[in-house]
């Protein structure tokens, strides 16, 4: 009798830790199964649809989110720049699917590359997911052969691998093929080269890397590099962007000067950014993506 009661008491604790474990598994999977697009295809047509199709045809179990489909038209730097900022936010084990395709249909290849944390990326090789990667450190490549999926799939187009190749690849990885199923493996991808930031003397000279949607400028010289000129927060900053010099106020936040004044600050990848308080600095000194900054400390 008392071996019967001791068994039913048990029961519950088996059974919870069965949940837990079972929870376990889901999560496991569902990380697995998440997928992320990024694109310049923009919000209008049939081709954001089309992609998610041809994802969920291979792999209707996959979860499909996005970083944004407003990359500008083929600006592969512009893409680079947001796939490797965005996807270090999410769990190991995510799929991203990026397409900014100019040279779709060429020789350039179709590859799926893993990172350290299991992140698995999915695009043209034309420097797109160089940054992530590097970022997240590679330790996997392959080039993607869609003749490896036999009598499933219509020959790709020449004008679409995002429906007909990055997607399906996606699908199958996403339902738990190995990478190695994809293609044979690469041993280097196409980098993307950008100007690095240099120090002379009392300066520091860099670019705008970036323009936000406010018209705020993100360039590409680190906050620590201002440091070593022996500048500090308060301190005022002699900013020459293009031709058009600009003194302003090294702040913690934007709120710290009155609306429509310009200020610097570090932005939240540790990169400086020059700003105009509730206003749109880039519009005011008709700034450029590119364009060179100068940094010193008055």
């Amino acid at each position: 009798m008392k071996r019967s009661r001791l068994r039913w008491a048990m029961l519950p604790l088996a059974a919870i830790l069965l949940l837990a474990i079972g929870a376990g598994c889901a999560s496991s999977r569902s990380a697995s199964r998440l997928v992320i697009l990024l694109t310049d295809f923009g919000d209008e047509g049939s081709y954001r649809g089309s992609l998610k199709g041809s994802i969920y045809r291979v792999c209707p179990d996959a979860r499909i989110d996005e970083i944004t489909h407003q990359v500008p038209p083929f600006d592969i730097e512009e893409g680079a720049r947001i796939l490797r900022e965005a996807a270090a936010e999410y769990p190991p084990g995510t799929i991203f699917v990026a397409v900014v395709d100019p040279g779709v249909g060429s020789t350039r290849r179709a590859i799926a590359a893993r990172d350290r944390e299991g992140r698995v990326f999915i695009g043209p090789d034309n420097g797109l997911l160089f940054l992530a990667l590097e970022a997240g450190g590679m330790v996997e490549a392959r080039e993607i052969d869609s003749s490896r999926w036999g009598g499933e799939e219509a020959p790709p187009s020449a004008t679409f691998h995002g429906r007909d190749i990055f997607g399906p690849a996606a699908g199958r990885v996403a339902c738990g093929i190995d990478l190695s199923d994809l293609g044979p493996p690469v041993t280097s991808i196409v980098r993307l080269d950008l100007p690095a930031p240099v120090t002379q003397g009392t300066q520091v000279r860099g670019r705008v890397a970036s323009i936000d949607r406010y018209g705020n400028l993100l360039t590409d010289i680190p906050i620590e590099a201002i440091r070593k000129l022996g500048a500090s927060p308060g301190d005022i900053l002699r900013v020459l962007i293009g031709s058009k010099p600009i003194s302003c106020p090294w702040v913690r936040t934007y709120g710290d000067v009155e609306k429509g004044r310009v200020l610097c600050l570090e932005n939240s990848q540790g990169l400086l950014e020059i700003a105009e308080n509730q206003g749109s600095l880039a519009a005011r000194i008709e700034a450029q993506r590119g364009i060179k900054v100068e940094v010193g400390a008055e």
